[in-house]
């Protein structure tokens, strides 16, 4: 057609547009965007990562095509190029190592990223090897710590004296006179100052009095013994309950966002900015004590939010209920223009 350009044949009726408009993708039913409670929020946190962030049971992760994850280039060439899922690819047969026949099915950026990772795949598991001698020492050592109740500073002492000895050993000798000292007193080897006034004045013998002193210091270190293991049995029950508590207020947080996501079609919306307050709630406040704790909060932030919203959301327009009957029949058409005004004005329209 004289006169005319591409883009116009492209706006004609009946052709094809160069690029078709893209789709949104339709949620769940509803219109509910989110769908499930780990959706929603850019940043890919829900409210139960928030609350484990806080009690100390967070595990971070990246999520699926976040900050650092690099797009697939030319994905519709490489699925026509790439081989078909097999039957058999998740029965848990070795497979071995990658094949040249098996690249060669990819695209070109895909066989070198391919490749890149079976080299980092290679080189973690050399340094894994070379690793796992000092680790399994490192395992060692701590499970013979938490056995015996040691801590870092008995290590140190003790290493420490093992290296004077075997480089040093009249630096080893200093070290080891004053705890062998201290060993002799708290043991009742060397009689206290109390018990040798008794022996001075003739109320105990020598023997009757080292007897009594080694007899104090059994029953002191008897004494102590019991401490620790008391102790280290209320640590380990606090932990266990601790434990416990975690589960019962990430789970009772998971089930009230579940309920809330099925229950609130505006969940998407308002799911985002509940995780920002709950967070500053959390900071401000602490962790929860309990799992009704826990709802109880969740729950007063939620309301905060939607308070916010109604704030920001259109006035209702009133709607005009017309009392009297019906006409059946159209109005009369206006004969002249006072009568389409009074018509208009009869209406109720302004």
């Amino acid at each position: 057609m004289p006169g005319s350009s591409p883009e116009d044949f492209d706006r004609m009726p009946g052709s094809s547009p160069a690029e078709e408009p893209a789709t949104a993708p339709v949620s769940g039913e509803g219109g509910n965007d989110a769908g499930s409670p780990t959706a929603a929020a850019e940043d890919g946190k829900s409210l139960l990562d928030v609350l484990e962030g806080v009690l100390g049971t967070g595990k971070s992760s990246t999520p699926e095509g976040g900050e650092g994850s690099e797009p697939e280039a030319e994905p519709a060439a490489e699925a026509k190029e790439g081989a078909q899922p097999s039957d058999d690819e998740d029965d848990g047969a070795d497979l071995g190592p990658v094949t040249e026949e098996e690249l060669a099915k990819y695209h070109s950026k895909t066989r070198r990223r391919i490749r890149g990772l079976v080299q980092n795949v290679e080189a973690l598991g050399q340094e894994v090897e070379t690793l796992k001698p000092h680790a399994e020492i490192g395992q060692k050592l701590s499970a013979y710590m938490e056995t015996t109740g040691l801590d870092q500073n008995d290590v140190n002492l003790a290493m420490g004296i093992a290296n004077l000895i075997r480089n040093d050993p009249e630096k080893a000798l200093g070290a080891l006179v004053p705890i062998v000292q201290h060993l002799q007193q708290n043991l009742g080897f060397v009689i206290p100052q109390d018990l040798q006034q008794q022996v001075q004045q003739g109320l105990l013998t020598e023997e009757h009095a080292a007897e009594l002193a080694r007899t104090r210091a059994r029953e002191r270190i008897a004494t102590e013994r019991a401490a620790r293991s008391t102790e280290a049995v209320v640590r380990q029950n606090q932990a266990h309950q601790t434990e416990r508590l975690t589960e019962a207020i990430t789970g009772a947080a998971k089930a009230w966002e579940a309920n809330w996501s099925k229950t609130d079609p505006d969940y998407g919306l308002k799911q985002g900015r509940v995780r920002e307050l709950i967070e500053l709630d959390l900071y401000r406040n602490g962790p929860p004590g309990s799992p009704q704790d826990a709802v109880s909060r969740l729950e007063r932030v939620k309301k905060q939010v939607e308070e916010e919203l109604k704030r920001f959301a259109p006035p209702r327009r009133e709607i005009k209920h017309v009392t009297g009957q019906a006409s059946s029949g159209a109005a009369p058409k206006p004969k002249s223009f006072e009568e389409a005004v009074d018509l208009v004005l009869g209406q109720g329209i302004g």
